[in-house]
Parts: C-alpha cells; sequence; structure tokens
C-alpha cells in the first residue's frame, strides 16, 4: 500500500481515480489545486502525486519543483491533456517520474504508479546497502582491524555483497541510468573496502 496524492481541479477526474485507487487497496488524498497540494503534501507525507499540468494558479510544473524541492525521493506522474507534450517533456527534465496523457487510461496508470513504486524500494535499498558499507568501514576504523572485528568485517561483507549483486543485476536498476549509475558506485566502494579487509587478513 501507497500514500497517494491526487492534484486536478476536474473534480470527477479526482474522485475517479481515488476510488479506483484506494480500490487497489492505497491510501489516497485528493486536491484541486497546486496551492491545497502542497498543504496536503505537507501534512500527509505521500509516496507518489499524481498531478494534472495545466490548472488554474500555480501549474502543475510548478507543483513538481516546489514537491521535489521538498522531497526529491518523492515520485511525481504528470497528467498531460492534447497538446501538452512540450510540457510534459518539460516535467521529465525536472525529474518527474512519468506523464500520463488523458484521457487517463487507469491501467497505464497503474503500471506507471507500480513503476514508481519499485524505484523507490530500490532506491532505499541502494542508500540501506551504502549505510551497511559506511558502518562496516567504521567498524573496521575504530576496531582497528583486530582479528576478531576482521572476523565480523568479512561476515558482514559477505552479506552485503550478496544483497549488492542481486540489486545490480536487478532489471529495474539496469534500465534506469540513475540507479544503474548508484548501484555502479556502490559496488565500486563495496569492492575497495573487501579489498582493504582482505590484505589486511592475509598480512595478519
Amino acid at each position: 500500500m501507497a500514500k497517494i496524492l491526487i492534484v486536478d481541479d476536474e473534480q470527477m477526474l479526482r474522485e475517479k481515480l481515488k476510488d479506483l485507487l484506494e480500490l487497489e487497496g492505497h491510501k489516497v488524498f485528493t486536491a484541486d489545486g497546486a496551492e491545497n497540494a502542497l498543504t496536503v503534501f505537507q501534512e500527509k507525507n505521500p509516496q507518489i502525486v499524481i498531478t494534472d499540468i495545466r490548472m488554474p494558479g500555480m501549474d502543475g510544473l510548478a507543483l513538481l519543483d516546489k514537491i521535489k524541492g521538498r522531497s526529491p525521493d518523492a515520485e511525481v506522474l504528470i497528467l498531460t491533456g492534447h497538446g501538452d507534450m512540450d510540457s510534459a517533456v518539460q516535467a521529465l527534465k525536472k525529474n518527474a517520474f512519468d506523464y500520463i496523457p488523458k484521457p487517463v487510461n487507469f491501467d497505464e496508470l497503474i503500471i506507471a504508479l507500480d513503476r514508481a513504486l519499485i524505484s523507490q524500494n530500490l532506491r532505499r535499498d541502494l542508500v540501506f546497502q551504502r549505510a551497511q558499507l559506511l558502518r562496516v568501514q567504521k567498524m573496521a576504523i575504530v576496531g582497528e582491524l583486530n582479528a576478531s572485528v576482521i572476523y565480523e568485517v568479512r561476515q558482514s561483507l559477505v552479506a552485503i555483497g550478496s544483497q549488492i549483486q542481486e540489486l545490480v543485476m536487478n532489471d529495474f536498476i539496469v534500465k534506469d541510468p540513475i540507479l544503474k549509475e548508484e548501484s555502479a558506485k556502490i559496488r565500486e566502494i563495496f569492492i575497495r573496502m573487501e579489498s582493504v579487509v582482505r590484505s589486511v587478513h592475509i598480512s595478519s
């Protein structure tokens, strides 16, 4: 289940999407414009925002900027009407996750939503792996790599290495340039750390 915010000045569309997404098991909030959306976003902290581009007052692109400024990990899906392709391209350049043309095809929306949630989960996994490596690194430094610490560090690295390998081979990461680059950086840190521990173990 995810927390989702729907932002659109069309009441019928908001309510229809809310009902359909709730049937999928999600917790759904709505807002009739960007200004109200920011208030709801601050209060409810949704993982996903689905917003129209063209709205009275602040438009979807400006809302996208503000949401990413407040919570870079939140994913934004843009709803675009006919003739809004230029705006959709701008939204993607501003790190919107994807765009959905109107009239909304619910199956397409669900696919985009699932991809956005997978991306968030993988990003969290990568952050967790980086944190694990930093913890092991700190353990090694603080423990000055004595025999007992070396053993614990090596065991931790074996577990981390297995998890990193699974992430690196994940099809979704392979196809996403940002996640692929991040996973490669973590793998490089892991290889350096493993090399250090191995050299210390051999010399001890």
